[in-house]
């Protein structure tokens, strides 16, 4: 299981990297920093991911749109199998309808992303990568599956998504990890800096009118939380944060057992992360049962309150003690 699950472009990314040389390095120096829009009643929390599906770390990227695909009269079975065979995963946009794995496939039609990783010619199947039914999972879909979900007429745009992409690894692609880097995106999350302006030359920086950054994003959180009924969007909101908890204190437990964190005080400093962890965790469940219920519950505001004052306060001082720990760069063990 992917160690991030809240958004299926972020568990795909892991699930093909994981056996890179330089996976290490890249993990633990991205998902650091959390992004959060609030503008005209739409709201959502994510991890700040500059160039978010145009450029993708450690491996090459070829894309097609669908009209140019479309233009051409091309296969979209023939083109997977292909682009599979030359050691690519492909990631499209499909119509859920039509795939049987997925939980409200023959009832509603619905644009959403999909990795396939493989193909049983002799079985006439696909093999899958997504969320299905509340878990992300490898499973099948038949040739004929894919073809209509891909041709579907009910998803003809899809703007979180719009290319047909063909991905490959490349082992020989180093990342090196960055210790003067984290220290400053750690900082940037405590300080609720808008990281997006440091990289103005490449993307235009976000919106500070409806964007908030790192620990701000509590902000908009309990706003809309406090303003609407249990809803799936704040569930998802607080499914992310409970995930950039878990990694933060794998991050550390991996600092520390790699010796990136020396001294004698960092065990502390795990023990309050994994409480941060296990605290979101508990945050995230307890707010799933009110949906079940229907019913707010007033003990969640309180305790997103002082989760985030917590948490402030425990991730400076690991910023500290990573700065304080070694040189400005080293190359994580693999």
């Amino acid at each position: 299981m992917p160690t991030i699950t809240s958004y299926p472009k972020h568990a795909n990314l892991i699930a093909i990297l994981r056996q890179h040389p330089s996976y290490n390095d890249w993990l633990y120096l991205n998902y650091i920093q959390l992004q959060a829009d609030f503008n005209q009643g739409v709201f959502w929390i994510d991890f700040y991911q500059p160039l978010s599906r145009l450029h993708y770390p450690l491996m090459e990227r070829e894309a097609l749109r669908k009209a140019t695909f479309f233009a051409n009269s091309m296969s979209i079975l023939s083109f997977i199998c292909n682009s599979i065979d030359r050691q690519g995963y492909v990631y499209l946009y499909i119509d859920t309808y039509y795939i049987s794995a997925y939980g409200n496939s023959g009832r509603e039609h619905f644009p959403h992303d999909m990795l396939i990783y493989g193909y049983d010619a002799k079985s006439r199947v696909m093999y899958i990568a997504d969320f299905f039914r509340g878990a992300y999972a490898l499973t099948e879909a038949s040739f004929e599956e894919v073809e209509r979900a891909f041709h579907s007429p009910h998803i003809s745009t899809y703007p979180e998504f719009v290319d047909i992409q063909l991905l490959r690894v490349l082992p020989e692609e180093k990342m090196v990890f960055d210790r003067s880097y984290c220290v400053q995106l750690m900082r940037d999350y405590v300080e609720a800096t808008n990281s997006s302006h440091r990289l103005a030359l490449i993307e235009a920086p976000r919106d500070e009118k409806t964007f908030y950054f790192g620990s701000a994003v509590y902000t908009p959180l309990m706003a809309h939380m406090e303003s609407i009924s249990p809803a799936y969007e704040v569930l998802r909101a607080l499914h992310v944060l409970a995930d950039h908890k878990k990694l933060m204190y794998e991050r550390a437990a991996f600092f520390l057992n790699t010796g990136i964190l020396t001294g004698s005080s960092h065990g502390a400093l795990l023990a309050q992360l994994e409480a941060i962890k296990d605290e979101a965790l508990t945050i995230r469940n307890v707010y799933l049962k009110s949906m079940v219920k229907r019913t707010k519950d007033s003990s969640i505001l309180g305790r997103l309150k002082a989760l985030r004052e917590i948490e402030a306060r425990v991730i400076a001082e690991f910023a500290d003690q990573l700065e304080a720990s070694g040189a400005e760069k080293c190359c994580l063990p693999s």
